[in-house]
């Protein structure tokens, strides 16, 4: 049985994806922070789905991942790093604690769960890294959340180089406005125009996954965003 972990799986884009990965044969571990969430999903998926309460800014947070797949999964087919959160907040008015927690959840956390289960994984198996394409833009109500992401599209082109002679594929995946309660929780308004259902999002994502593309970009119309960068746009989303 192949076998999945997901980062954020109690919502959104997490959620979905556990959902249809369930229902396609894998045995997924999702790793978030909403208990009743990840109950009820273990109570509709059963043997298909375990998870763990983890709140990723504590630096624990590996470690108690990686012993669980150590212990009960032993190889890990697909790595989805999906959690992520923003602060709607000018940068000169982050506190220190502001600053480190989004680049914690955002940046650093993946790039270590990475390195954490990479002994697990094999040739064939996929890492994705749910990045933004906020990046793309001068998201000004998200300063620090951008330059996170951007630091985790970096570092997602160089695992792509470094991985690729032991087989493994990394995909970058840089979806618009998602309906989820990312906005509401980052203090901001939410979008009223041009939001993506998080199982469109989950349902590329698979796609990419099974056809091992390298990068999606969601809706595929924005696709130019990446060619006209070099001047960010000032969008405040």
């Amino acid at each position: 049985m192949k076998t999945a972990v997901i980062t954020g799986a109690s919502s959104g884009i997490g959620y979905e994806l556990t959902r249809i990965l369930c229902t396609r044969g894998y045995r997924v571990l999702g790793i978030g922070r909403n208990m009743e969430a990840l109950k009820g999903l273990k109570s509709d998926l059963r043997n298909s789905f375990d998870y763990i309460i983890v709140d990723l800014i504590k630096k624990e947070s590996i470690d108690k991942i990686a012993n669980y797949v150590d212990k009960h999964l032993r190889h890990v087919d697909v790595l989805i790093n999906n959690a992520g959160y923003g602060i709607c907040k000018e940068l000169i008015k982050h506190d220190l604690d502001d600053i480190e927690y989004i680049f914690l959840v955002n940046t650093i956390r993946p790039l270590q769960l990475v390195n954490a289960l990479l002994k697990y994984m094999d040739r064939g198996s996929t890492i994705v890294n749910v990045i933004t394409l906020a990046i793309y833009t001068l998201s000004t109500s998200l300063p620090s959340y951008g330059a996170a992401k951007i630091a985790l599209h970096y570092a997602s082109i160089i695992l792509e180089k470094e991985l690729k002679k032991k087989g493994i594929n990394v995909i970058r995946v840089y979806p618009g406005p998602v309906k989820t309660r990312f906005f509401e929780r980052a203090g901001r308004e939410v979008p009223k125009r041009f939001m993506l259902e998080p199982h469109v999002v989950a349902k590329a994502i698979v796609n990419a996954i099974e056809k091992r593309k390298d990068k999606v970009i969601i809706p595929w119309y924005l696709s130019i965003l990446p060619f006209i960068s070099r001047c960010p746009l000032p969008i405040n989303y």
